[in-house]
């Protein structure tokens, strides 16, 4: 069904205002908070004079009562302390005198001290506008507990802060020397002249041009390059001024370090976006910062310490390994926990529940239980389904939703992973059929587990069909997950007619792609009749991407499979099945030989079409340049030996394989067919060709062969495609809400929670 976006209305200093709250407004401009939802932004301050400042908060209060008179569904009020805190007072009671929900987000290193040091009625009134929100956001655990001091009442949430991962790898082209930065204003308060002073004595211990530090931001800007000159460090150091915020990526991406000695902090989006780029950390152990850093990012230090700022660089200076290896550890951490799209879902996960949209499990210290949800299967297999299903429902944000797992005949390949996964497995042991008994024990489990929604897939034809009969009988929604397409043309279906005649009764159907979702309309009858229609979601296939792999990786993988350093590996992994058409790549790969001696094919997977396909190498003349692995589990680990991942396939849907290559930042030779088109950009990630053409397929490995330069580049773009679109953290999300918004459709059904 079909509703109007609720309207949240964001206030704070303006998003062009430097400091981490305006970096903080535009980093969540990029995401889908600002799409899903009606967001509008209020600006009460911006950088200037004392009059300009007044004159932009008087016009933004305006604006803020303006829009009040229009309804929105909350107000998200985003504050730090001293005048930042009192413009944001004013808006808070005004938005609860209007009867609107109120998010009070607190993003100053100072406010406890704010708080502490103002006298008694002001600390009344401090603590009453924290109470009278409807939430308090708070940075991190830490700030959360200090905050309930103040206000123990006040119903407090844990959201951190959020950065993107840049989409490129770091430049490997970057000026010698380790190069620290220090982003931020230019002040006592942020440390920058106790960081000089250490600078001046780490230098005079190192050799000329093993190191340099830029410290850019405004304020004292003068003063420091005066104490540069004073210190004598003025060949080392470059003090810039202000730099644009668009800028900060490109300090950050030429960086190896960050320095952050501030005297205090609340969650600097400076030590995030250092640490999404890749960079160590040395920073004083204050405010939130020790939430973001440990031992594995950086080096934490006392304020105002120049002997330990001093010792701590010296580390990260001269250590290349442990440097390396903390930037590293930046860079998972940010993927895992601070990702923008992790904190968008669960300011999305926040505002339903605020909102009245959609309950959620966000733990606010209310009494609410996640969502479950149940998947349905007949059983479990070694299959790219089960596999992207098993990652999804092991990175679901247990606050928000729990997974289930349902077999019906036996718990299959797979069972064992997804209770090491913590997720609880049943088994049906359906025998045959026509087991009666099926049916009734499915909803009786659906019931004891109070289930939200249940999850079937299109090739589990007997769990599609009980798994959404037990859904409408326990009122749970029901979603139906199509993980393939193309097969109208095999002489088969993605979906059988009855599910297609009986859509309506589903509540939604869950595409890998919007190519397949064309497809099912064109080709298999979704959607032409009222009674075919439901919902359709497309939650894209997602993998745990960590860091593009090292020389090291590859040196292994090629140990591994007994490839020399000098060889040209083209790897495919798939069944030894027809769809695969491995005859279509071994043609191919005949083609080159003559061209290139070095050539080598490593053929990783199984089937009933082995013997013959071994037979075939021998044909072509290329048995001896080919190794059949047969089934490995530790593919990943194989892939940064490759120079170039193929796939031959009739059809596909979103392979998993495709994405794991990309992740290696490994260039894509593939058949257009399902949607490989939506995973590859050709001539960008790597190049598509037509279905069973050998020829086509030939040319392009050899033209990627051929040149190093576009190798690497086209691995570059896999690489940084797969982390834009295709991370597991963003697959789980995306189904959660799904889930979510289902869950509060207010359709009439028999099961409530």
């Amino acid at each position: 069904m079909t509703r109007s976006r609720p309207r949240i209305l964001w206030v704070s200093t303006s998003p062009d205002t430097r400091g981490g709250i305006g970096s903080y407004v535009r980093t969540m401009r990029s995401t889908r908070l600002w799409r899903d939802w009606d967001v509008r932004h209020v600006t009460t301050h911006r950088n200037g004079s004392g009059i300009s400042k007044v004159a932009t908060f008087g016009a933004g209060l305006a604006r803020f009562g303006a829009a009040l008179v229009r309804r929105p569904d909350a107000v998200h009020v985003h504050t730090a302390s001293y005048g930042s805190f009192a413009r944001k007072a004013v808006v808070t009671w005004v938005a609860r005198a209007a009867r609107v929900p109120v998010v009070l987000h607190v993003h100053g290193g100072e406010f406890v001290r704010f708080h502490d040091r103002c006298p008694a009625p002001v600390q009344a009134l401090i603590r009453a506008t924290l109470h009278t929100a409807d939430t308090v956001v708070a940075l991190g655990d830490r700030w959360a507990e200090r905050l309930a001091d103040v206000a123990p009442r006040a119903r407090i949430l844990v959201v951190p802060n959020g950065v993107r991962l840049p989409e490129n790898p770091r430049p490997t082209d970057r000026d010698p020397g380790v190069h620290v930065v220090a982003v931020g204003d230019v002040s006592d308060a942020k440390g920058t002249f106790v960081l000089l002073d250490a600078w001046a004595k780490l230098t005079a211990e190192l050799p000329p041009g093993s190191a340099r530090l830029t410290v850019a931001g405004a304020g004292e800007v003068d003063r420091a390059r005066t104490a540069v000159t004073d210190l004598g460090i003025g060949d080392s150091v470059e003090v810039t001024g202000w730099i644009r915020p668009g800028a900060v990526a490109g300090l950050f991406a030429s960086a190896d370090v960050l320095a952050l000695p501030s005297r205090a902090e609340g969650q600097p989006m400076a030590v995030l976006e250092a640490m999404a780029h890749g960079l160590a950390v040395v920073a004083t152990d204050v405010g939130g910062i020790p939430d973001l850093v440990g031992a594995d990012q950086g080096i934490l230090v006392p304020r105002d310490d120049p002997e330990a700022l001093t010792a701590a660089l010296r580390v990260v200076v001269t250590d290349d390994a442990r440097r390396t290896a903390m930037g590293e550890a930046g860079v998972a951490a940010v993927r895992e926990r601070f990702d923008v799209d992790v904190v968008a879902g669960r300011l999305d996960a926040l505002y339903r529940r605020v909102t009245g949209r959609v309950p959620t499990g966000i733990d606010d210290g209310a009494p609410a239980e996640p969502l479950v949800l149940t998947i349905v299967l007949d059983r479990t297999g070694f299959g790219g389904a089960e596999i992207v299903l098993l990652e999804t429902v092991r990175h679901l944000d247990p606050t928000r939703m729990r997974a289930r797992l349902v077999c019906l005949r036996d718990g299959g390949a797979l069972a064992d992973d997804f209770r090491a996964a913590g997720i609880e497995v049943e088994v049906l042991e359906r025998n045959g059929r026509y087991d009666l008994s099926t049916l009734p024990k499915l909803v009786a489990g659906l019931r004891r587990s109070r289930t939200d929604a249940v999850l079937v897939t299109h090739h589990h034809r007997a769990s599609l069909l009980l798994g959404r009969i037990a859904a409408r009988l326990t009122g749970a929604a029901s979603l139906v997950a199509v993980h393939n397409m193309d097969l109208v043309a095999q002489g088969g279906r993605c979906l059988p007619r009855t599910t297609v005649e009986t859509l309506a009764l589903s509540q939604a159907l869950v595409l890998l792609s919007p190519s397949q979702g064309e497809y099912l309309h064109r080709e298999e009858g979704v959607g032409s009749r009222p009674w075919r229609r439901t919902r359709e979601a497309v939650v894209r296939n997602g993998i745990t991407i960590g860091p593009a792999p090292s020389a090291d990786d590859r040196a292994w993988a090629r140990s591994e499979l007994g490839l020399a350093d000098t060889d040209e590996v083209v790897m495919i992994v798939a069944r030894l099945y027809p769809e695969k058409a491995h005859e279509v790549l071994f043609s191919a790969i005949a083609e080159l030989v003559p061209s290139r001696p070095r050539l080598k094919l490593v053929v990783v997977g199984d089937g009933a079409r082995r013997p013959e396909l071994e037979a075939l190498t021998e044909r072509l003349g290329i048995s001896g340049i080919t190794t059949f692995t047969g089934v490995r589990r530790d593919v990943r680990r194989l892939l940064p030996a490759v120079d170039v991942s193929a796939l031959s396939s009739t059809h596909e849907a979103a392979p998993l394989v495709l994405l794991e290559a990309m992740a290696a930042a490994k260039p894509i030779v593939s058949t257009d067919c399902g949607a490989v088109r939506d995973l590859v950009t050709d001539g960008t990630d790597g190049h598509l060709v037509p279905i069973g053409d050998h020829t086509a397929m030939a040319d392009r490995i050899g033209r990627i062969l051929a040149d190093p330069a576009l190798r690497d580049a086209m691995g570059a773009a896999a690489y940084a495609h797969a982390v834009r679109e295709h991370r597991i953290e963003t697959t789980s999300d995306d189904l959660t809400t799904l889930v979510e918004e289902l869950s509060a459709d207010p359709r009439p059904r028999e099961h409530t929670r």
